[in-house]
């Protein structure tokens, strides 16, 4: 039932990036066409009257200043022609020969019409242009009726043009990243929420399942003695108390995630802060067969420091209470420092199973615990709630590992 639960989750987010791909792509290609139309189409038609009373205007230009017939003069710009198709005169650039035949191939289109204004493809004998044609009618004195055509090129009108494709293709192609790391960033969340409902749920099941056991045994009187009565008691007790302590952890990573937890920094001493930590966990190592070497450690000679001590503390707290629960009986912790010029860095090592590559990223996450078998009891939450302190501190924190040799978790506390 769960794989087939995953599998339809996988399924419907597969085709929600379908969809909203063939979306973007839509969209896309209706910019694409709608811009490039306006583009291509829009000045022409703004422009349209402008153009044929500027080839009226050259037209009437022409004639009145009497301009002989120049055969061999070929325009990019600017023609004239009789009501008979033959030019009389061109003007400005050059034009292949094959362009003045297309263009006296309109003089009966625009005598019957009065005007004429195109987008039209100009073929040569060697290369083709794309221009914009504006052709009008015009009165000579002698009463006959000349063409004046005007020929302006489009290549400016190219460049913005593929300008706009460019940038629009940059942007669409940006959008679809953004779109499909706000899609992944919404499915991480989404897959956050569901891991946490379940790892609380998985916290809570074992301490509430001893806890009813227990206190149906009481009830039903299902002891032999009052010391297995007590034991009873005892572990309805110690299962209570597991279950606060997730609870205020769970409330107190709350807090520090959403920036609740005030952290006030004031100059301290690391001896004073850290002594009462390690001569406890030496004490604890002792009982529990673990060799806890402080050698590395000179408490004394570091500089005042600027921090909150009890946040500080409970980092410390929480990472050497790891340490122990990894090196277990006959293990090693060591503790170390590392002066620097604005801040220390504390180093505590231990000799356990370390942290594989694939899980190293994930340490410092809710609920993660490197090794269930071993850490049973943890509620995976510690070093988060470390991670927490040290960014709201705006202070660094670390882990190195090799899988089979150990883990060094760092930290730094700055200066005042």
């Amino acid at each position: 039932m769960k794989k087939n639960t995953k599998s339809n989750r996988s399924a419907q987010n597969k085709l929600s990036r379908k969809n909203v791909a063939v979306i973007a792509v839509i969209t896309y290609f209706l910019f694409l066409v709608v811009g490039s139309a306006l583009i291509f189409f829009l000045p022409f038609f703004l422009n349209r009257d402008a153009l044929l009373e500027s080839a009226h205007a050259r037209g009437r230009d022409t004639l009145t200043r009497y301009i002989n017939v120049n055969e061999s003069g070929i325009s990019a710009e600017y023609y004239l022609f009789t009501d008979d198709a033959a030019m009389v005169t061109t003007d400005s650039a050059w034009v292949l020969p094959g362009e003045a035949d297309s263009l006296r191939a309109m003089v009966p289109e625009i005598l019957d019409k009065g005007s004429a204004y195109f987008i039209k493809v100009l073929k040569g004998t060697e290369n083709s242009r794309l221009v914009t044609i504006a052709g009008r009618k015009v009165a000579a004195d002698s009463g006959r009726i000349f063409v004046s055509i005007l020929v302006s090129s489009m290549y400016d009108t190219l460049i913005i043009l593929v300008s706009f494709v460019s940038v629009l293709t940059l942007l669409f192609l940006i959008s679809i990243f953004l779109i499909l790391f706000i899609m992944k960033q919404h499915d991480d969340f989404i897959k956050l929420q569901r891991d946490l409902v379940s790892n609380v749920s998985h916290e809570l099941k074992t301490p509430i399942t001893s806890i009813r056991a227990m206190a149906e045994m009481l009830y039903d009187g299902m002891y032999r003695n009052e010391t297995e009565r007590k034991r009873y008691a005892q572990t309805i007790l110690h299962e209570c108390y597991r279950l606060n302590n997730l609870v205020m952890e769970m409330l107190n990573l709350s807090k520090l995630q959403s920036n609740r937890e005030k952290f006030e920094k004031e100059k301290c001493y690391a001896d004073g802060i850290f002594n009462p930590v390690i001569d406890r966990y030496m004490m604890m190592c002792q009982d529990l067969g673990i060799d806890m070497d402080v050698s590395g450690l000179a408490l004394d000679a570091i500089p005042p420091l600027h921090t909150d001590p009890e946040q500080i503390v409970r980092v410390m707290t929480i990472i050497l209470d790891n340490a122990m629960k990894f090196a277990g009986k006959g293990g090693h912790i060591w503790v170390t420092q590392d002066p620097g010029n604005d801040h220390v860095t504390f180093c505590i090592r231990d000799d356990g199973p370390g942290i594989s590559k694939k899980n190293i990223n994930k340490i410092f996450d809710r609920f993660y615990k490197a090794d269930v078998t071993r850490n049973s009891q943890g509620s995976g939450l510690g070093l988060a709630i470390a991670n927490e302190i040290i960014h709201g501190l705006n202070e660094k924190i670390w882990v190195e590992s090799i899988e089979g040799e150990g883990s060094s978790f760092f930290f730094t506390v700055s200066y005042n």
